[in-house]
């Protein structure tokens, strides 16, 4: 029988745990699991909770169909019937510009306008600026393959105006991070690949639009999916689908270390005896991995080190709809730095996913904090709602005090994928590759988010298995 321990509880310890138990059914392997969680939630930064009718994501509210590895997850363990798609009837974003929230044009990817008309009556561009990004069409591409970080690219394909007023806020939204230093091999690579092939962003966006509008066929997902009760529900079902006595919740790892002579790792946690281990899967953040592998390989140690990580919070508010003077109809808005607020975004939840709020209700879910306004993190509580509740009522002419709020901080929870990430992660691989029985997996190597996540893991324990 081998044995496996998985530290970390968030959805890649699950998700590296349910297909473990899964190949192990298939392959008639027998296996024994421990996966051990220092808190006691599962889920890591996914969190869901029911109050009075209104459904709060005090982490991820969905994952995104173009990556299929979470939706098939869905499938798998029986939530086909409860994935959801966005509102169709409010399908629109909004950028904040001089105090006013603006449409993002119809057509409008992340940085490039793929339509023209909406693009020019826009009033979040100005005209110059209109103008520079329409010549991103003649922009030839960049001849060396080195690494450069998104702030550079669009603002080299794109112009500073188009990184100003929506690329810096985009990127924000996404990964909490300054798109100076965010690599773009490693977040954006679908833009540098229509650069190479197309010559182009703008080019290689319509030629795709038209491929994909020709293949379409019959009713398709939404981009962004969710689930009917909210984003636990899939931590919920891997949780009711793994053997019982495999989760020790509140059980933090204090070391690991291989024992050359047994050919195994030795785990030793707060909660009980020194475990025995074939391989040991790390589901935890970088300076944790970090911590508990310094014994282990000093240098492996400091690579891990390397990557960085922004702390987030969210504030849901739920309002009736009627103190809302400004109401807009819409997912919700980003927030450019330039406009120099304290929150980054905000979603209109019942907007974006049905279920969300009662009728005659509305849930905003505020963001704050990220790479570039990580001083409000150290704020207290009372500090925080103050601020984003006023910054809100002055946009939305919120009139009237919030039936509720829930703040959920996320310290240290989102890693800095900066320019170079890939080759870091490539490094920490290889030196990963020279310990046998060891794997490491999570948000922090090959994509942050849900289907990433969940792609990674399951790769992780597929290696396992085919090492047996």
């Amino acid at each position: 029988m081998k044995r496996i321990v998985i530290i970390g509880g968030g959805i890649s310890g699950l998700a590296a745990a349910n297909h473990l138990t899964e190949l192990s059914s298939e392959k008639n392997i027998p296996l024994e699991i421990k996966l051990f969680e220092a808190t006691h939630h599962l889920g890591g930064v996914i969190s869901t909770t029911q109050r009075e009718g209104f459904i709060i994501e005090g982490g991820p509210d969905s994952f995104i169909s173009e990556k299929p590895a979470a939706l098939e997850l869905c499938r798998r363990i029986g939530l086909e019937h409860e994935i959801i798609g966005t509102r169709e009837e409010f399908r629109k974003s909004y950028v904040l510009r001089n105090g006013h929230l603006l449409p993002v044009p119809e057509g409008f990817y992340m940085m490039a306008p793929v339509r023209v008309k909406p693009f020019l009556e826009s009033g979040i561009f100005s005209w110059p600026g209109k103008i520079r990004m329409a010549m991103e069409y003649f922009i030839p591409p960049r001849a060396n393959g080195v690494d450069e970080s998104v702030a550079g690219f669009i603002r080299r394909r794109f112009g500073a105006e188009a990184l100003e007023r929506v690329g810096q806020a985009m990127v924000a939204g996404v990964y909490s991070s300054d798109p100076e230093k965010l690599s773009l091999q490693a977040t954006f690579p679908q833009f540098l690949e229509m650069e190479k092939k197309y010559g182009s962003v703008i080019r290689g966006l319509k030629i795709k639009q038209e491929m994909a509008a020709s293949k379409a066929s019959g009713p398709r997902y939404s981009l962004f999916l969710s689930l009917k009760n909210g984003m636990q529900s899939l931590i919920n079902a891997l949780v009711r689908r793994l053997p019982e006595n495999i989760i020790e919740l509140d059980s933090q790892v204090r070391s690991v270390v291989r024992d050359a002579g047994k050919g195994c790792w030795l785990i030793s946690h707060e909660r009980g005896a020194q475990m025995q281990a074939d391989a040991v899967i790390f589901a935890v953040s970088t300076p944790k991995m970090s911590e508990l592998l310094s014994p282990v390989d000093p240098e492996l140690s400091a690579a891990l080190q390397q990557i960085q990580y922004a702390s987030v919070a969210t504030l849901n508010l739920a309002y009736r709809s009627s103190f809302i003077q400004n109401p807009v109809e819409g997912f919700g808005f980003v927030v450019p730095a330039c406009e120099r607020r304290h929150i980054i975004g905000c979603t209109f939840s019942n907007m974006k996913f049905p279920g969300r709020a009662p009728e005659g209700f509305t849930l905003l879910r505020a963001f704050a904090g990220g790479a570039l306004a990580g001083e409000m993190m150290d704020w207290n509580r009372a500090q925080i709602e103050s601020t984003v509740k006023n910054e809100l009522e002055k946009l939305l002419g919120i009139q009237g005090a919030p039936l509720f709020s829930v703040l959920d901080r996320h310290v240290q929870s989102m890693p800095q994928y900066h320019v170079g990430h890939l080759e870091r992660v490539e490094r920490i691989e290889e030196m990963t590759a020279k310990h046998d029985g060891l794997y490491l997996t999570g948000n922090a190597f090959r994509g942050i988010g849900i289907p990433d996540c969940v792609k990674h893991a399951e790769q992780i324990a597929e290696r396992i298995m085919n090492h047996s």
